[in-house]
């Protein structure tokens, strides 16, 4: 058997592949290209495609398909960087393509909207709470499947391919590699670096809109761009904004408070339920605001028992 196994690799290593290791290395990262830019389509049926994709020319064809090729480019790397590889790079590479695509359509089939880069933060949640996120069918046996495959194929790739790192001063190559590989999205955190990657970002995406970006850049790249342009964002402006947003919705003028004031202390009662409506009043609207189901599903029962406690609420607090 080990013959056998013997006679395999031996056969493989006399087609002469990797005796042009440059010609073979891009060979494979064009190929994957192909592949991916041909497989990213089906992220989402056909007709959300039609329905969403907005009105382009060729030449933003184009300009969509040649924007992808940098992130292919470093996903390669990273699989090149590990193995030395060019075979074992372009198929880990499609396959991670794939498989973000895969999830981003299955996910479309049960939400109707497909992969964002905030999912990664649930990736966690998924394999705790199955039936909320439809994955019952994380079971044994698709670990098991993925597992093999994973390990089984990259094993197999390891053992019959021969790497291509140059014998001589082997050590600075790899460290060579795993620079060219991690370096960039590393990068991404730095302020200058990332402030001039989402300027870029947002020349292509404009508004990040999660189904016109699967549609023009395919899941992965998407995901990518989105998370870029989330980094680059103003966090200052952002943060007064949702602070002007609260309080604008939330919090009492201080005229209110001082009016309030000004009546508990000229009347003298602390008593909730003879200086205002009181939590009768509070209860009855709440009665009827919540009667109609479809004001409990738009959420506007809430509305007027809010206001109803901000004008109690004063009392109950001085």
């Amino acid at each position: 058997m080990t013959a056998e196994i013997k006679g395999i690799r031996l056969a493989l290593m006399s087609i002469h592949l990797h005796d042009s290791p440059i010609l073979l290395t891009l060979f494979c990262y064009a190929l994957s290209c192909l592949v991916i830019l041909f497989t990213d389509r089906f992220a989402l049926p056909k007709r959300e495609r039609r329905r969403h994709r907005p009105p382009t020319t060729v030449k933003q064809h184009l300009i969509e398909a040649v924007a992808r090729l940098p992130v292919i480019f470093l996903v390669f790397a990273g699989f090149f960087a590990i193995s030395w590889r060019p075979l074992y790079a372009g198929a880990g590479t499609m396959s991670f393509f794939v498989i973000f695509t895969g999830i981003s359509r299955a996910k479309f089939k049960f939400i109707r909207e497909p992969l964002v880069f905030s999912d990664i933060a649930l990736v966690a949640d998924v394999f705790k709470y199955k039936s909320i996120f439809y994955a019952n069918s994380l079971n044994v046996v698709f670990w098991t499947v993925a597992f093999l495959y994973v390990f089984g194929v990259s094993g197999l790739y390891m053992y019959f391919e021969p790497a291509i790192i140059p014998d001589r001063h082997w050590y600075l190559w790899a460290l060579l590699m795993l620079a060219i590989a991690d370096v960039p999205w590393l990068l991404l955190f730095y302020g200058p670096v990332n402030r001039w990657t989402a300027d870029m970002v947002r020349m292509l995406v404009d508004k990040p809109v999660a189904k016109i970006s699967t549609i023009c850049f395919g899941t992965f790249t998407s995901v990518v761009f989105h998370f870029i342009m989330w980094l680059g964002a103003r966090r200052e402006e952002i943060v007064a904004e949702l602070q002007e947003r609260f309080l604008r919705r939330f919090t009492i003028s201080s005229a209110t408070m001082q009016t309030t004031r000004r009546r508990l202390s000229s009347s003298g009662n602390r008593n909730p339920s003879s200086t205002c409506a009181g939590w009768a009043s509070i209860r009855s609207t709440f009665q009827r605001w919540t009667g109609s189901r479809s004001a409990r599903r738009s959420g506007a029962c809430w509305q007027p028992f809010s206001r109803a406690a901000i004008r109690c609420a004063p009392n109950l607090l001085f």
